[in-house]
Parts: structure tokens; sequence; C-alpha cells
């Protein structure tokens, strides 16, 4: 694994740092209203890692992008489908790598000139020059919004619903804590998908659907360091998602100091809080610091 020695600054230079991806981020948002791709794509980075489902399909299959003439394709693809209205974020986070939104998006469908509303999280990792990525789920897919298929919702109140999605995040990091694969995969159903950059070179990018890759993505992370210590540092529990901003510290496989794998992560959530995914962005492997 490669490790890179993360910067150190002061509380000023971690605030330009946020701003900036703010403004980075921002300024994408702003471009996706013009639904002109060519100014889109000017506000996107060299190097790319896009994860987006594809909401004209029901099933929402998700595809990873790592180059930027795909993401072309992406976007003209999809403002053959819709386009962008405006939108207003419930939840906004930004950090100086990172941008994290909940919001609600209107959209007119091309094909009949209808305009809808729809609710939506998407993470942005950020470089210098731009979005790295738009990492995105949808509470409906926009085929079904379309249509007008009622929105499939678990059962129970809505704090009933949240508190049993925190409980089993809790159990999924407990879990990782311990080493336990097992318990970790209990957390999670059957048919969750997987579409993450990983923190670590092998694989970098995981990506598919079923127990096998769930099974990976853990067993990726409990081979990265052994004793784990698993912190979150930022977590936004809804309804139908959990967003959280995490790291796992431990020293590698075979000694030397200890390392850090820093993660952000949208988990859409399931009936009875089983985690059904996990759509997120990994840094490289960095020296842990303290």
């Amino acid at each position: 694994m490669a490790v890179h020695e993360r910067d150190q600054g002061t509380p000023q230079a971690g605030t330009a740092a946020q701003m900036e991806a703010l403004d980075t981020t921002l300024a994408h948002v702003r471009s996706e209203t013009t639904n002109s791709v060519d100014t889109i794509m000017a506000t996107v980075s060299r190097s790319v890692c896009y994860i987006m489902p594809d909401v004209s399909d029901p099933l929402l299959p998700i595809s990873v992008l790592t180059r930027r003439d795909d993401v072309r394709g992406f976007y003209e693809q999809e403002r053959g489908f819709l386009e962008v209205v405006d939108s207003a974020d419930l939840v906004e986070i930004s950090t100086g790598w990172y941008v994290f939104h909940e919001g609600f998006a209107t959209t007119t469908e091309v094909r009949t000139g209808g305009t809808f509303t729809h609710e939506y999280v998407v993470l942005f990792p950020t470089a210098a020059d731009g979005i790295i990525g738009e990492i995105l789920w949808p509470r409906q897919s926009l085929a079904d919004l379309y249509a007008g298929k009622p929105l499939s919702e678990p059962g129970g109140p809505g704090g009933d619903r949240r508190r049993a999605n925190r409980a089993a995040h809790d159990r999924y990091l407990q879990a990782l804590r311990e080493g336990d694969a097992t318990a970790a995969l209990d957390q999670w159903h059957d048919r969750a998908r997987v579409a993450v950059r990983q923190s670590t070179d092998s694989p970098r990018v995981v990506h598919g659907l079923g127990r096998d890759l769930v099974r990976a993505r853990v067993d990726a992370l409990l081979g990265a360091v052994d004793e784990p210590e698993v912190r979150v540092l930022t977590r936004v529990v809804g309804e139908w998602y959990v967003f959280v901003d995490w790291v796992l510290r431990g020293r590698p496989p075979g000694g030397g100091g200890r390392i850090e794998l820093r993660m952000a992560s949208i988990h859409p959530m399931g009936e009875g809080g089983l985690i059904g995914g996990e759509l997120g962005y990994g840094l490289d492997v960095s020296e842990a610091t303290t």
C-alpha cells in the first residue's frame, strides 16, 4: 500500500481549503442548471471518479466512471432524459476534500416536458481544478417518479426508521472494530450494492452487487490494519440513508507505523435497518499523525 503523508496546516489553512472545496462544488451545481455539457464539464477535474446510478432505469444500476470522456458521455445521455431546473439543499456539509448535500432537485422530463421534484443525497470529492466526481443516490428512480409510481418506503414512522438505521450502522462499525467479518456482513442486505473508491491500492475501486462484493469490501477493510480503531467524524442518519465521514486506523499487517484510511460513505438503508449498499470515496492511505 502506498502511504502518503497528510499535509499539516493551521486552522486558517483548513478553512481556506474548506471554502475552496465549497466554491468548487457550488460552481458545478450552478453549471448543471445550464444543461450545457460543455459548461458542466468545465467544472470537472482532469482526474475523475464518478459513481452514478442510471436514474432512467427503475433498478438504478450504478456506473463507475474514471475517464473524462465517459463522464462527458454520461452527461450527454442524461440530458437526453432530463434537464435540471434547480435544487435546494436540506443538509450541507463541507470539508477540505469533499462536500455532501441532501436536498431536493427539480427536473424536467425531456420526453413530456413535465416538471418533477425528487430527493437525493450526493457526495462531491473535490480537487484544485474541479470536482473529482458525483457520488449520488436518489430516494426514488426518476423513471418511477416520471411514471407516477408511488414511493416505496419501509414501514414505521420516520423517527423509528432513523433509529433503526443508526442502530444497524453502529452494529456494523462495532463488528469492524472487533474484526468480526461475519457480524459485519449480517448488517447488510443480501442484494446490497457496493461502489467505492477504496483507500487501499488493490483493488482501487470495488463495484458490484451481492454478498460476495460486500464480503470483499469488508475483507479489504479488515485486512488493511491490525487491531482497527474505527472513529466516526461526521454522520447524518436519514430515514432512507446514512452518510458517514469516518476513519479506520491501525498498524499495517507485518508491522510499521500506524496508518489511517479516511473515507466518506453513503449507505442506502432498507427494511429493518439493513444496509442496502455503500457508495463512497476513500482517500489514499496516510500516516496516522496522532
